[in-house]
């Protein structure tokens, strides 16, 4: 049975009651399932169940708790995903650790711990390797899809995608971090809206060592809250040099906050 995304054009999540019944005492209308609150929202993804692949040029497949990720040149709509500073670099996917990375005197030295941001070395996590070349691609990978104003508790409440980062590496090395958005299931620079950038020099900043403690990094979603529609957000790392230059990210949530 198919989800009901609105009711006379208003967004299910801001529906209270239908005529004089309740929204939470109904689960149809006319055959169409009504999802129920926060269906989609307060979704977490920790990476611990997957495969690692820390081969360079190899990618992470997605399974299990995360196999509706799309991770490489499959969540890219053209031959490059096009930013302007390297419009052209090779297209490939994020790699999935554990412990630390391959090359000395870059990356973590495990998944984060979100109680302090220390780290776990059982724990894995996404990340770039940049050894043999790498570091001249464009990674890329995408996360599964939500209509956020149809499973959302309320469109009131603040929505915000959060996620951890480690950058530890030589300093002017690191990538740059993009988050995009978009309601396509591939994507590019030019079809996407880009939400934020984290420059890796900046981030750089905040590392002094394999033990820096992981940073959480918080970015709004509010402006897609009314609207109704599938949307997917996507990690780009690009503009990254030597071998040196790991980036990672953990614990990825999209968090309604009531």
């Amino acid at each position: 049975m198919a989800n009901i995304s609105t009711i006379d054009g208003i967004a299910i999540a801001s529906v209270e009651n239908v005529d004089v019944y309740a929204k939470s005492a109904i689960s149809n209308i006319n055959g169409y399932a009504i999802p129920s609150s926060g269906a989609n929202v307060d979704v977490e993804y920790t990476f611990n169940s997957q495969t690692t692949q820390e081969t360079a040029g190899s990618d992470w497949s997605p399974s299990g708790d995360a196999g509706d990720w799309v991770n490489g040149a499959d969540a890219v709509s053209t031959t490059f995903w096009g930013q302007p500073e390297d419009t052209n670099d090779t297209v490939k996917g994020w790699n999935c650790g554990q412990g630390g990375t391959t090359s000395s005197g870059t990356g973590p030295n495990g998944g984060v711990d979100t109680s302090d941001g220390s780290h776990n070395t059982s724990e894995r996590y996404l990340y770039t390797e940049a050894s043999s070349n790498q570091s001249l691609k464009c990674f890329v990978t995408r996360m599964p899809g939500s209509n956020f104003s149809a499973v959302m508790t309320s469109t009131g409440n603040d929505l915000d995608l959060k996620f951890w980062v480690h950058a530890f590496g030589t300093a002017g090395t690191l990538p740059d971090l993009f988050v995009y958005i978009d309601t396509n299931t591939s994507s590019n620079h030019g079809t996407a809206t880009l939400l934020q950038t984290f420059l890796g020099n900046d981030l750089d900043n905040d590392y002094t060592g394999n033990s820096s403690v992981w940073k959480l990094k918080t970015v709004s979603l509010n402006s897609y809250r009314t609207v109704d529609a599938v949307h997917y957000i996507y990690f780009v790392a690009q503009g990254g040099s030597g071998f040196r230059s790991d980036l990672a990210i953990d614990n990825v949530i999209i968090d309604e906050d009531a």
